[in-house]
């Protein structure tokens, strides 16, 4: 049953076994030698920034109006109340960010995922299921196409902050919390609900995550480790703590602009978004390719968090000697943080590096773009967004304005004043090769992370429209599953120690009425006996305490926890959940040494 948990796969299993499923999947890897034979073609993407951008809006804006998508906190995230206020005194950066619409909002259905799971579940998964769906059918690739098969997984995701969520609310207490909020488990989701096979990892290295995946997510198909790969980064903003640290270190604008390149550059401000990509190994493509990657580490730099030029200038070197050619870039997506310090230190690595392989100082034309200073600094997903972005460059043949540049940073400007260099407040045209050239229309992007770890990635432009349908087939049917804002009179009620049953994720049912849905059946009673002998009386029991027995010496407490009927998608833990959620009723209602009798029934 473990081996093979659905009914598809017990039919599968007893039929003969066909000819072609018993053959060796083909290798990538040319007898000939050659270091890789295949390219690596972006077969379609999918994205979704802050304020609808991505859903309601085109992403195409992001090129054409370069709008500021920057906003202050909403009240879904946290109340400025009590600690939350002195903290935001101390640190006024942590009151804007860019945030997403309708976060709250999953379809669990689609998924298998129960309705007493999905609040508990991290809306990062959530956002990461409903995107990676999204992305393979625009690559013409279904849930049924992608079952068994042995595609990749690799998710670029940090801290969870909404695991503050759950520790300051009820739903902190259900067995799902547990992998509700991890790390580990982002990846692991994917791959369980899609049945992939494949390599599935969660990469953490702060800023540079979701390109470190990408480098992964590459190297793992030039390996043959797989056919196709999935390559994401996610961010989504919980805690107040988190932003006022980064606050209180200086790292965030005050104002809440990322003026990044800008002399006015004081921070930057963060930021939510989620993207994926489908990526194939292909012998040939006239769409997009992941021409070159590399990912290096600062070392021994001034402080941890502190840049290395050094670094940087090797990294991108790296990059292009992986792609195997020395291509003109003609447009690089910086890392730009706005900050005083990062911004000209990157700006003197690119110029070093790039104008050292053109043999000039003054002849090569390149585009530098930072799209932090509209959707914000998307952390683990930042790199993710800079290569979708630098996707819908090459598309439109369009280099944005940079968002919030005004005038340009001195230290920058006495780097590249010798150099055709841009960095542009105004939208420019890209200056795009014919399709019979033998120069690559080449695009890079940086990513660098404070623990020190750096990515580089290069996007080669193909003349071809990328393989995906303009528009998806996918309709979500989705509902809210709201959170208890940190800070809010619902979470400080829970730390007074008042307990809401119904946020639950087990359903309470008395003889009152209380259950939510009377359409739910039972799945599991349990039963307290605190005193010896006696006789059941079940018409009395209620469900958050119970009844008062005329004689203790013969009479039995009875509680009854029902189960949610569709609580499919971790059967196997109806019995523990309902376990756990009885002893924690048995102690509030005192009761010395319970004796539990567990009944279940059902899948």
């Amino acid at each position: 049953i473990f081996d093979h948990p659905t009914v598809r796969q017990i039919y599968k299993i007893l039929q003969p076994a066909r000819a072609s499923e018993d053959a060796p999947m083909p290798s990538l890897r040319s007898e000939q030698g050659g270091r890789y034979q295949t390219l690596t073609e972006i077969r379609s993407v999918d994205a979704i920034y802050p304020h609808g951008v991505g859903n309601t809006v085109p992403s195409d804006v992001l090129v054409s109006n370069s709008p500021i998508l920057i906003s202050t906190v909403p009240a879904s995230r946290w109340h400025e109340a009590g600690f939350i206020a002195s903290l935001a005194e101390r640190a006024p950066g942590m009151r804007h960010g860019g945030f997403l619409h309708n976060a709250d909002l999953f379809d669990h259905q689609c998924f298998g995922i129960s309705p007493a799971e999905a609040p508990v579940m991290d809306p990062q998964q959530r956002l990461l299921l409903e995107r990676t769906l999204i992305s393979l059918d625009r690559g013409g690739l279904s849930k049924a196409d992608m079952m068994e098969s042995g595609a990749g997984v690799f998710v670029g995701v940090w801290a969870c902050e909404y695991a503050d969520v759950l520790r300051a609310s009820p739903m902190g207490m259900s067995v799902y919390s547990a992998t509700g909020a991890e790390c580990s488990v982002v990846a692991g989701r994917i791959s369980f609900i899609f049945g992939l096979h494949g390599p599935c990892v969660s990469f953490d290295t702060a800023c540079s995550s979701g390109l470190v995946a990408c480098h992964s997510a590459l190297r793992a198909l030039q390996a043959s480790e797989c056919e196709t790969s999935l390559a994401s980064g996610v961010n989504m903003i919980f805690s107040p703590i988190a932003c006022a640290g980064t606050a209180l270190a200086g790292m965030s604008s005050p104002t809440g602009q990322s003026k990044t390149f800008d002399v006015m550059a004081n921070g930057y401000v963060r930021g939510e978004a989620c993207g994926s990509l489908v990526l194939h190994s292909v012998a040939d493509t006239q769409a997009f390719d992941i021409a070159g990657s590399a990912v290096r580490q600062d070392g021994r730099s001034a402080s941890l968090t502190a840049p290395n030029g050094n670094a940087q200038q090797g990294l991108m070197r790296a990059a292009l000697a992986d792609m195997g050619a020395t291509h003109l870039v003609k447009v690089l997506e910086a890392h730009g943080t706005g900050t005083s310090l990062g911004d000209p230190i990157e700006a003197g690595s690119v110029y070093q590096c790039l104008s050292a392989l053109q043999g000039s100082r003054s002849s090569f034309p390149v585009a530098v773009a930072g799209v932090k200073a509209n959707i914000g600094h998307a952390e683990p997903a930042a790199g993710i967004t800079g290569l979708l972005k630098l996707v819908l460059v090459f598309r439109r043949a369009q280099v944005p304005a940079n968002g919030e540049l005004r005038v340009l940073n001195p230290h920058i400007d006495a780097v590249v004043k010798d150099a055709t260099i841009a960095y542009g407040s105004n939208l420019a045209a890209v200056a795009r090769s014919g399709e019979g050239s033998s120069t690559a229309d080449l695009g890079g992007v940086n990513s660098f992370g404070y623990s020190g770890t750096i990515a580089n990635v290069l996007l080669r432009g193909g003349h071809g429209a990328m393989n995906s349908h303009p528009a998806t087939s996918v309709t979500l049917r989705r509902r809210t599953f709201k959170w208890p804002a940190l800070g809010s009179a619902e979470v400080s009620e829970h730390k007074g120690g008042h307990l809401t049953p119904a946020l639950y994720s087990a359903c309470w049912h008395d003889e009152v009425g209380l259950h939510p849905s009377s359409s739910l059946q039972p799945r599991a009673q349990l039963i307290v006996k605190p005193g010896l002998g006696g006789h059941i009386r079940p018409r009395h029991a209620t469900s958050l305490g119970g009844g008062s027995p005329t004689a203790p010496s013969k009479s039995f407490d009875v509680i009854t926890v029902l189960l949610d009927a569709s609580e499919t998608a971790a059967p196997s833990l109806q019995g523990v959940q309902g376990l756990v959620e009885l002893v924690q009723q048995a102690m509030r209602l005192s009761v010395a040494t319970p004796q539990l009798l567990l009944l279940t029934g059902g899948v």
